[in-house]
């Protein structure tokens, strides 16, 4: 079973420096609309046999899909579902801030403790990386057709680190671009991902 994941393109809260965007919403720019434009011209993959496009609840993703698959939404008549589980990390008190203006206890642990870390007021980003996984697993063992699913960095990068095996203390090895797109196939017997 093979799916994507693609995360949004620039949105105003990029523009303006702001690292810690999180649950809070955000539009894309004209910057972003033609990033979403051009990853979608660029890619190698036709999406012809995808089902079901996946969003987060967040505007920028919503506005990622339909500017990245319109054509295919509407052609195929595809559903678009919004699920708050794949809704970007929840900063908290630290929502819409520079990362460099964090208290140092919270930044110490945002670089070498991630699966130590409760944002103030927000998410725990173990039970985060945790719960979604267990989403995204639940939607594999069902899916009979790919799908594509559109979420934010910090979200994605947490779910890819669990999809790789890879310890979440070592989350910040995965990069992810605005608008990158990511292939990925779920061995179903095994229930392993691949990737490529």
């Amino acid at each position: 079973m093979e799916f994507y994941l693609v995360r949004h393109g620039k949105t105003d809260a990029n523009s303006i420096g702001v690292k810690m965007c999180g649950s809070t919403q955000a539009h894309l720019t004209n910057e972003g609309m033609l990033m979403c434009i051009n990853a979608r011209k660029d890619s190698p993959f036709d999406f012809g046999n995808v089902s079901t496009v996946i969003c987060s609840e967040l505007e920028r993703t919503e506005e990622t899909a339909l500017t990245m698959f319109g054509d295919i939404i509407n052609r195929k008549n595809l559903p678009v579902l919004y699920d708050k589980d794949f809704n970007e990390i929840n900063f908290g008190n630290y929502e819409m801030v520079e990362k460099s203006t964090l208290p140092s206890e919270i930044l110490s642990a945002w670089e070498k403790s991630p699966e130590t870390l409760t944002f103030p007021g927000g998410d725990n980003l173990k039970q985060r990386a945790d719960g979604v996984y267990e989403k995204l697993l639940h939607i594999c063992r069902t899916a009979k057709k790919p799908f594509i699913i559109v979420s934010s960095c910090t979200l994605l990068r947490l779910l890819i680190t669990k999809m790789k095996n890879i310890p979440l203390a070592d989350f910040h090895q995965i990069k992810m671009r605005n608008c990158e797109i990511v292939r990925v196939t779920f061995d179903r017997e095994n229930e392993t991902f691949s990737f490529g």
